[in-house]
This record gives C-alpha cells, sequence and structure tokens, in this order.
C-alpha cells in the first residue's frame, strides 16, 4: 500500500495505518487511499491533487464503510474536504499543520539534560499524559490506563524527557519511525515550568538525534498552540502542509 502515498511525508499516519493488516482499507491503486486502524480513530484519506469527479464519487462510496459511529473523525487535504462538507453532515473543522525540520536550527539558553525515560518516570508521566489528554482532547483518562500507555512508550524505547536540575522530569516526547521519517509526538511540558525554554531544548536534542540517525523528522501540530509552535519554528521546523481534521456525522 505504500507505493500509493505520493507525500509519504504529509501522510505519515496513513502509511502506517497501512502496515496493519487488520486495518480497513479502502484505493482504486491511483488517485486515492483511504484508511482507518480502529472504528473510533480517524480515518485518513491521502487523494491525488485535482482529483477527477469519477474518482471522487469512488471516494464518497468507500467513505459510506468508514461510517460505524454517529460522529466519525477524517483527516484529508482541503480540496477533498470542500467537496465532502457539500454532501455530508460535516464538523468539528479543524487545520492540522504538518512541520518538517530539514536543518537544524542552534538554540541559545539550552536547559535540563535531555535523557531517555525509565520505569522510574512512570507516575510523572502519567500524570503528564492525564493532563495532556484534558488539555489537547477535554478527555478525563483514568490512572491504570496512563499508566498502561506509558509503560508501552518506555518499552518501545523511543520515549524521552528532560529533567531540570534536581533531576524531576519537567518535559516529555516521544518518536516512532516509517520508512525515512520519525514522527516527533506527545510533547508535553509540566504547567507550572512551562516557558522557562524546556519544550525547546528538549525537541532541539530530540530532533538532532534523529537527524544523527538518519532520519527525516516531522511531526502534526494544532497551529492554536502557539507556544509549542514557537518552540517547533525556534528549532528549525517548518510548515510543508495543512490537513483537516472534522467528522462525518451518521
Amino acid at each position: 500500500m505504500n507505493d500509493y502515498i505520493y507525500e509519504k511525508g504529509l501522510f505519515y499516519l496513513l502509511n502506517l495505518i497501512c502496515t496493519n493488516q487488520d486495518s480497513l482499507v479502502c484505493t482504486d491503486n491511483e488517485t486515492y487511499l483511504m484508511g482507518r486502524s480502529n472504528p473510533g480513530l480517524p480515518t485518513w484519506i491521502w487523494t491525488k491533487d485535482n482529483l477527477s469527479e469519477e474518482s471522487y464519487r469512488k471516494v464518497k462510496e468507500d467513505i459510506k464503510k468508514y461510517l460505524v459511529d454517529k460522529e466519525n473523525k477524517f483527516t484529508c487535504k482541503k480540496e477533498l474536504y470542500d467537496k465532502l462538507s457539500q454532501e455530508f453532515d460535516t464538523d468539528n473543522y479543524f487545520e492540522m499543520g504538518y512541520l518538517e525540520c530539514k536543518e537544524l536550527k542552534e538554540i541559545e539558553n539550552k536547559k535540563g539534560l535531555f535523557d531517555k525515560a525509565d520505569y522510574s518516570d512512570k507516575m510523572v508521566l502519567a500524570r503528564f499524559w492525564q493532563d495532556n489528554c484534558r488539555e489537547m482532547d477535554k478527555e478525563n483518562i483514568d490512572l491504570p490506563a496512563a499508566l498502561e500507555t506509558v509503560n508501552n512508550w518506555i518499552e518501545e524505547g523511543n520515549f524521552y524527557v528532560l529533567r531540570d536540575g534536581t533531576g524531576k522530569a519537567v518535559c516529555m516526547a516521544g518518536y516512532s519511525t516509517l520508512d525515512e521519517y520519525a514522527k516527533i509526538t506527545h510533547v508535553y511540558t509540566e504547567r507550572k515550568e512551562r516557558g522557562k525554554h524546556y519544550c525547546t531544548s528538549l525537541i532541539y536534542y530530540l530532533t538532532k538525534e534523529l537527524i544523527e540517525k538518519g532520519y527525516k523528522p516531522m511531526l502534526y501540530t494544532d497551529f492554536h498552540y502557539e507556544a509549542s509552535n514557537k518552540a517547533y519554528n525556534n528549532v528549525g521546523f517548518e510548515n510543508e502542509g495543512i490537513l483537516i481534521n472534522f467528522i462525518i456525522r451518521k
């Protein structure tokens, strides 16, 4: 399936979805590809630019296979969204930026100790994850679920923290890889520690490590979060595209 994606960075998550044999994937092998790993998670749709009416008709028919809930999440280019919004009951529109770091920028005031997360960090990171979910998704995650998530991050070995002078973790971020790309994710700074350059420092150190390993660092961002976006820009991440997140009501 990956061969059908011409914008592999921009549609990183769709590439990842297609590596899972249990994912629901629909495609005409040329002009569109859509996939979802599990019900309740977003369905990603890649389409060729200037999609023909015939291809668009097929996309519409295949979308119906993903309408299993009252509200179904989708991610696609704005060109496709504009068409779909005229024919489906859509809501919760927001623009998600796709950023790449092609050249790392040196930063001043590097802070803290860049360190791989370990099991001694589990309780702190679980609290960070609970707070992050409340801030980003307005979702309450109970402690056992948060600890299970954090345990998986630590086991994968791609999760890092920035420690202050006392050794306490004050900021976290992880990454996943697919082919030449490395996607930075789960970036969070403890609320009371914000504005102290911790996030910028963590992103700098993590991006530097990824580049040294031969990856192309990238991430998705909500442009409404000015502080984190400033940190990304300071390190060298640049906007390379925009995708639309929205829901379709069944």
